[in-house]
Formats: C-alpha cells, structure tokens, sequence
C-alpha cells in the first residue's frame, strides 16, 4: 500500500476471493471473525492516514461459480485521514451478504457524511475545478 500511494494512487481497486467462512474465527485470531478480520485488517484498514490514497472498492466474490464457492462482502471505504480509524467510521458502503451477489455504492452525500465536510451546491472542487456535485449532495 506504501508504494501505490507513493505513487500519487488515490484509489485502490481490490478484487478478492475468499473461500473460508466468513462467520468462523479467523485463522490468525480466534477471537474475531474471518469476516471481522477483512474489515478491521484488510484494505480499507490499510488506507486510513495515506496522503494519496483516497478510497478502497473492494468487490468480493459471493456465491458458486463453476466449481468455485467463495464467501465476502463488497465494501467501499474511505480514507479518514486517522490511522487506526474503526471500520464504523471508514466502510461508505457494504453488502449485507457475504454468501451471494450485490450491488454496493456509495454516493457523495455519504462520503461526505463519513469524513465530516458539507459538499455545497456546485461549487467546484479546489483540486478538480471541473468537478460538479448535484443538488442533492
């Protein structure tokens, strides 16, 4: 994660596959889940306090596929700017299965909401002064 964010990556797109149950413990620590290890300890973790490095999408294959079966849910998080932030401050958005497919999004009024700021009506971003917000976020 240091080298991508060194490189001025500010999203991270990390397609995963996991074929252990989700609601066992995790292999590394019993005390938590397979699915608690993913949010405290996975990408969305591994983002908070990056400079670059903005968001994490993380789609995760849920469900059988040919002889495939794996178990996850897709979650999009955002960097909060505090290392260590819990994954009630930095997950945006998160399937509510981890064993079958569905859609996750995150809108701007949402990230928004998780960092803190209010997005005012059309008012140009500082970095990306081509960036319009709609009315509703």
């Amino acid at each position: 994660m240091e080298r991508y964010d060194s490189l001025g990556v500010e999203i991270v797109l990390n397609p995963s596959h996991s074929d252990r149950n989700w609601e066992q413990p995790a292999g590394f620590n019993s005390a938590i889940t397979v699915g608690e290890a993913w949010e405290q300890h996975g990408v969305g973790a591994m983002i908070q306090g990056r400079p670059n490095i903005q968001y994490a999408i993380v789609p995760m294959m849920a469900g059988r596929i040919l002889d495939l079966e794996g178990q996850g849910c897709s979650h999009i998080a955002c960097n909060t700017g505090d290392v260590g932030a819990p994954a009630a401050r930095f997950l945006l958005a998160k399937a509510t299965s981890h064993t079958s497919e569905e859609i996750v999004a995150a809108t701007g009024a949402v990230v928004a909401q998780a960092l803190g700021r209010t997005l005012l009506l059309y008012r140009p971003h500082s970095e990306h002064p081509d960036l319009k917000l709609p009315a509703s976020e």
